[in-house]
């Protein structure tokens, strides 16, 4: 086992750390939530910097990392809701469209034998959500700027699944 997927496993083992801690009733849960998320997000960036300069990549961390980010993302999206940080469509959005994306890659894989590769897009949304959850934790009342955040991450999301669904086309024919 290479040491990115263990981070990328490390990561799948925080999704339920963060959502005990933050909707528990301790003081500060949100803070203690955000430091678990930072975790997660310090964590993927490095099982990715590690990956590429060393060269271990592998098929199971092409699964396990990603299967990572959108855990840790659903689950913060609807631990948010759930408290009244963010509106209930932009979770169901997300789920959905990576129950899409998630089934869309098995069936890919099945045709070609192999992962979809990430984009850039995918990296940009995936960042815009951890910026806009930790938003929505830590500052209160940020009214429409938060909205603005949470509708850009929704064009994000409906742009990286045309652009998932066109490349994935594009590679099985």
């Amino acid at each position: 086992m290479t040491i990115p997927n263990v981070l990328s496993i490390f990561r799948i083992l925080l999704v339920p750390v963060f959502i005990i801690v933050v909707l528990s009733d301790v003081n500060n849960a949100n803070l203690y939530g955000m430091l678990v998320f930072i975790l997660a997000g310090f964590t993927d960036v490095l099982d990715g910097q590690i990956a590429r300069k060393y060269n271990c990549t592998s098929v199971l961390g092409k699964i396990l990392d990603p299967l990572a980010d959108k855990m840790m993302v659903a689950s913060a999206l609807i631990c948010a809701t759930i408290k009244g940080f963010v509106p209930l469509w932009i979770s169901i959005l997300y789920v959905v469209k990576e129950l899409t994306q998630g089934i869309g890659g098995f069936c890919f894989y099945n045709k070609v034998k192999d992962m979809m590769p990430s984009n850039w897009l995918g990296k940009v949304a995936t960042v815009m959500f951890y910026l806009t959850i930790f938003c929505a934790f830590m500052i209160s009342k940020m009214g429409w700027v938060l909205d603005v955040m949470v509708a850009v991450c929704g064009i994000l999301l409906v742009a990286t699944l045309i652009v998932y669904v066109r490349l994935g086309l594009k590679i099985a024919k």
